[in-house]
């Protein structure tokens, strides 16, 4: 076997460092603070630095606090706290007196259910401000809560952990050589999700490796530009700076305007990322001059996929210091091979020698021998970085581990002076710019839609990340369901990265003779070598923009991905686009465009200019009413602005005339989802109308199908409400709050047939849904009505307009704005600009006693709730909230009331929180007097920007927060036990 770590010289002749000794991370810890206690360990922006000494003393506390509520070794504790010291020290700390479990914030509930249910855990440590999606998993998971509260004014990382449980752990004290101290969760080489154990002396032995393989000392200074939760970061930007004496800075975030900023407040002497960040440093170098020409860069390493040879020169000579490129894995703790430093050589392309010091690299063929130099074949590792085993998984262990070798699964070969090229992957694993996905997985959520009869998911070549992620399905008989509705479907399951760029309808996919499906043949299959390049792009020309909007966003685009021509209908990562040049864009968008586009966003629906667009025009939820030429303006349109005592206008209000604003629907047009009821004159929803996200069932409401007459032993929920339970802001149906509640409460009760309709219409209040469940829902016989109230808009806007004040925002549109449609629209935003101050003020507003206001609706409500109660056995009110809040900053409550600022401009904020909780007050009194189920949820979902996408609506991650809280409301009170009881002694 072809041992190039034993051949090859080594470059360098270290002497073992005085840390080399240590044999624990928190020997090593406690030894770093008797050898330099006063020097600094971790830096981070508007942070005192941490010193060594005091970094003991931190993790020392965490250990004793983790001990007092009864963990210890052995115990696996799960991280999901977001970047920054933080995270840096909860992981040292719980991983020196426990197992450490760090897990990606971005992980959908899907995904984390399934590590969770993997990993066998003990407790959760989540930030104490910010929402976790796995703390709303930790009861079915049996983790114990721990709650991690930043020092803001203390040293850089410092915090405080609380809990409820307290007891003696098995094994307290800090962990030893042998112990687990961290948990890695990866693909692994087979495809299946992997739990990688790494020992103390696995991470110590690979962080000592590198701190000799790159000469670190107490002059040098890393900056962590990666996840903390991936083990690059971890090991080597974390472990080994604090085992040489060294500093790290750890920024709450890793863009590269972070990077710059960091770089020059603090110095850094080296970093270690991925090939999309580097190019990302290349693009934005120019505009940061004069920090790159004062850097201290001595080295920058790369890693976790191949870096293109131009963004290797462009790095080395931005930054005169050497690019080294290294390979490794969690399996190997990062680091296993590597480019030397100067003066030995360094080869573009490669990924180095072995780094030595006990690491062992060789190739082999199919059959386990030995290839020749030159000969491509499968990589194979040993020596004391390497992992003895996955987690509980005995046959991914027998096909991984041979002889004491770890069978790596890439693909690679050895030139004669034993430098290493990775060539591939010997399994179908997409490596998407060092993200690695399994396409099992997405095949699994693909066929998951009802739709779909066969997925296959499977690579394509890009040119910055490597490869993007493709897939094709082939639908059931019949079927015919929307590319964006498939896209949509696997958004929801799955992080951003992991969903398809594009989803193609075929045949058949091709298997092999013995039924193999052959991943490796679809690409050519179907005609695609290669992602659209930039130049490709260029040449194409498209530019088919119809729309001010459209146009301006084409600007951007080509600006961010370097083009001369692009289509409207083209995809942001085929043209080449990475996650990095999205953030970037995503912020011009959202400051020019006055809006709040998130990540998950261009990974979706705004993949797209023409997608954009409409994102951008539905979260604005405004669309300009015209004024056909020559109309004249009604007499509120000509309102005029008050004055002072010199006759002057005041500049501080703006202009006449008359703008209205409407909430976009995902449709085209509010005509073709609805048509007038004849025998009721009510406005109804079409039988089988799908929109966008919007479908209907047969009968014409937003549910699955259901049977009519209902069969005997069914359950039927019926949800009536405003346009909240009509949400067609959510991604789809499945995503609404009432189909969430419906799945909720199927699993709480799987013996038990359950369906549900869902009543709502947009704009309806309680006087015509009352009207629509006498007429349309009472005869589908629900056994339960959950209704969600809300008449403010409804009757505010009524009083306001019987005292002559009206909503919308009033603007004069200049000369230039009525010929030049872009330029109206930068008017229109600068005076809801101008607006937003007013909102707070009581000037010109609707001033009304709330309990005056809220007579009407409290008659309504009652005669709606005992009309329901005459039909079903369980009748439920939900007292709920919006994302405008009291106890919120003014800014905040600036933020939170978006739609309410532009919708209801007639009332201050403080105004329309009175009235809200009156009219709060009033659904708790009717419930009271008419014995129904009261769910109060107004604190269930969070009040920022990802559970929201305006004042009312919920986005996915909001519809998901209310429906668990509903949900379990709903199934432990006791009228809904007695009704499943009614039916089980029936049965």
């Amino acid at each position: 076997m072809h041992h190039p770590s034993s051949n090859a010289a080594n470059p360098f002749d270290f002497v073992l460092p005085r840390m080399a000794t240590v044999e624990s991370i928190s020997e090593a810890i406690v030894r770093a603070g008797e050898l330099w206690p006063q020097e600094v360990a971790i830096l981070a922006p508007d942070r005192p630095p941490l010193r060594y000494l005091e970094l003991a003393e931190q993790v020392a506390r965490i250990g004793d606090t983790i001990n007092g509520f009864g963990l210890g070794r052995g115990d696996r504790i799960v991280i999901e706290v977001p970047q920054g010291p933080e995270l840096a020290l909860a992981i040292l700390g719980v991983a020196a007196y426990a197992t450490a479990v760090p897990l990606d914030p971005s992980l959908k509930v899907y995904e984390l259910q399934r590590y969770l249910s993997s990993i066998s855990a003990s407790a959760l440590v989540t930030a104490d401000d910010c929402e976790s999606e796995a703390a709303n998993l930790a009861d079915r998971f049996g983790l114990d809560l721990i709650r991690l509260e930043p020092i803001p004014a203390g040293p850089a990382g410092t915090f405080r952990l609380s809990g409820q449980r307290t007891g003696h752990p098995e094994r307290p004290g800090p962990g030893e050589r042998r112990d687990i101290a961290i948990l890695f969760t990866t693909s692994g080489t087979t495809g299946d999700p992997k739990i990688v154990p790494q020992r103390h002396a696995n991470l110590l032995a690979s962080a000592n490796n590198f701190v000799r393989w790159y000469e670190l000392s107490r002059d040098d200074r890393s900056v962590i530009v990666s996840p903390l939760f991936h083990n690059l970061a971890l090991i080597n930007g974390l472990l080994a700076p604090l085992l040489s004496g060294g500093s790290t800075v750890v920024p709450p975030r890793y863009d590269p305007d972070v990077f710059f900023e960091v770089v020059r407040a603090f110095d850094p002497t080296w970093y270690s990322a991925g090939p999309t960040f580097h190019a990302s440093i290349v693009a934005s170098a120019k505009e940061c001059a004069s920090v790159v020409e004062n850097s201290r860069l001595r080295f920058i390493r790369s890693a976790s996929a191949p870096l293109p040879p131009a963004v290797m020169t462009g790095l080395e000579q931005t930054f005169g210091a050497p690019v080294l490129e290294g390979w490794g894995m969690a399996e190997t703790c990062s680091h296993a091979t590597s480019n030397p430093l100067p003066p030995a050589v360094r080869k573009a392309g490669t990924v180095g020698l072995p780094v030595g010091f006990g690491v062992e690299v060789a190739v082999i063929d199919e059959t386990g021998k030995p290839v020749a130099i030159g000969r491509r074949g499968e990589i194979i590792v040993r020596g004391p970085t390497v992992t003895s085993g996955y987690l509980d998984d005995p046959q991914a262990n027998a096909a991984a581990f041979v002889d004491g070798w770890l069978r790596t699964g890439d693909l690679g070969f050895f030139d004669e002076e034993g430098y290493l090229t990775i060539a591939g992957r010997i399994d179908d694993i997409i490596n998407r710019g060092g993200q690695k996905i399994a396409p099992y997985q997405v095949d699994r959520v693909l066929c998951g839609h009802p739709d779909v009869l066969e997925a296959a998911c499977f690579p394509i070549k890009h040119r910055t990340l490597g490869q993007e992620v493709m897939a094709a399905v082939k639908l059931r008989e019949g079927a015919k369901p929307t590319l964006s509705e498939l896209t949509n479907h696997t958004a929801r399951s799955l992080t951003a990265y992991k969903v398809p760029r594009r989803i193609v309808v075929v045949d058949e996919i091709p298997t092999s003779p013995n039924g193999k499906m052959l991943r490796s043949q679809l690409a050519a299959t179907l005609g695609l070598k290669e992602l659209a390049s930039t130049a490709d792009a260029s040449r194409r020309c498209k530019d088919d923009a119809r729309t001010s909007l459209e146009r301006g966003l084409a600007d951007l685009w080509k600006r961010s991905l370097s083009l001369d021509g692009l289509s409207i209908h083209d995809d942001f990562f085929i043209l080449g686009g990475d996650s990095l040049q999205a953030t970037r864009l995503l912020l011009e968008v959202n400051e020019r465009f006055g809006v709040d586009l998130d990540a998950e966003a261009i990974f979706g629906p705004a993949s797209t200019i023409a997608g954009m667009a409409q994102e951008i025009e539905r979260r604005s939820g405004t669309r300009i009413k015209k004024r056909k030429p020559g109309s004249r303006a009604r007499a509120h349109d000509r309102e005029r602005e008050p004055s002072n005592e010199d006759g002057e206008q005041r500049a501080d209000l703006p202009d006449i005339d008359f703008v209205e604003f409407q909430v976009h629907h995902h449709v085209s047009s509010k005509a073709e989802l609805y048509y007038i009821d004849e025998s009721t004159g009510l406005r109804r929803i079409k039988p089988n109308v799908c929109f966008g996200p919007i479908r209907t069932n047969g009968l014409g409401f937003r549910s699955p199908e259901i049977e009519t007459p209902k069969p005997e032993g069914t359950i039927r929920i019926a949800f009536l409400g405003s346009s909240t339970t009509f949400d067609t802001w959510v991604s789809g149906n499945e995503a609404t709050w009432p189909h969430q509640t419906w799945l909720r409460i199927k699993e709480a009760s799987p013996t038990r047939r359950i369906d549900y309709v869902n009543g709502a219409v947009p704009g309806y209040g309680t006087g015509k849904i009352t009207l629509t469940f006498e007429r349309f829902l009472s005869p589908l016989e629900p056994d339960v009505v959950v209704i969600a109230p809300s008449d403010i808009n409804v009757d505010t806007a009524h009083r306001a307009r019987e005292v002559g004040i009206y909503g919308g925002v009033h603007h004069r549109p200049s000369w230039l704005a009525r010929r030049w449609r872009l330029w109206g629209r930068v008017e229109i935003n600068l005076v809801i600009a101008r607006r937003l101050p007013f909102a707070h003020s009581g000037r010109k507003k609707l001033h009304v006693d709330p309990r005056d206001v809220s007579s009407g609706f409290e008659e309504r409500l009652e005669r709606l709730v005992r009309l329901c109660q005459e039909k079903a056995s369980v009748v439920v009110l939900l007292s709920a909230r919006g994302r405008l809040r009291r106890g919120q900053s003014r800014w905040q409550q600036l933020r939170a009331a978006g739609t309410h600022v532009y919708y209801m401009p007639y009332m201050s904020i403080e105004g329309l929180l009175d009235v809200r909780d009156e009219y709060d007050r009033v659904v708790r009194s009717v419930a009271g007097r008419t014995g129904c189920v009261l769910l109060d949820v107004r604190d269930a979902v969070p009040s920022d920007g990802r559970h929201y996408v305006d004042s009312n609506h919920y986005s996915d991650a909001g519809s998901a927060r209310l429906a668990s809280a509903v949900s379990e409301a709903l199934v432990s009170a006791e009228p809904f036990r007695e009704l499943l009881a009614s039916l089980l002694d029936s049965g």
